[in-house]
């Protein structure tokens, strides 16, 4: 019998949501995790940073549910809430876009959402992302 190691959930969604999505630069999940519990990655498109703390952000999105947007050069950026089936907000969800001529909050956001929705289909309860 060969072991396997066991991975966090979160990174084998954001695995997954990479693939269904081809048009996503990078996807970060991140929840509470570890003792004492912190804000921290825990999946992400980039392996190497899992563990990483959040940042004012992505504290900002888990305390109160805010929305954020940046737009750089090449890449606009969305952090949402990814809310349990009891409408909490258990995580907050970077997700990094391809920007284009024209790009506005707005519809930043509306492209952002259906990669938070379908992450948000697969989480019912906070330990979903990190047991």
């Amino acid at each position: 019998m060969n072991y396997v190691p066991r991975e966090i959930p979160a990174l084998t969604m954001v695995r997954a949501l990479m693939k269904q999505y081809p048009r996503l630069r990078g996807l970060k999940v991140y929840a509470m995790h570890g003792k004492p519990p912190q804000l921290q990655i825990v999946g992400s498109s980039d392996e190497s940073e899992m563990g990483q703390p959040g940042g004012d952000p992505e504290h900002s999105v888990m305390k109160n549910g805010d929305i954020y947007y940046n737009r750089g050069p090449n890449s606009v950026t969305v952090i949402m809430p990814v809310r349990d089936r009891n409408g909490d907000v258990v995580a907050a969800v970077r997700v990094v876009m391809q920007t284009f001529t024209g790009q506005t909050q707005q519809n930043a956001i509306i492209r952002a959402k259906p990669v938070v929705q379908d992450l948000q289909r697969r989480v019912k309860v906070a330990s979903d992302l990190v047991e």
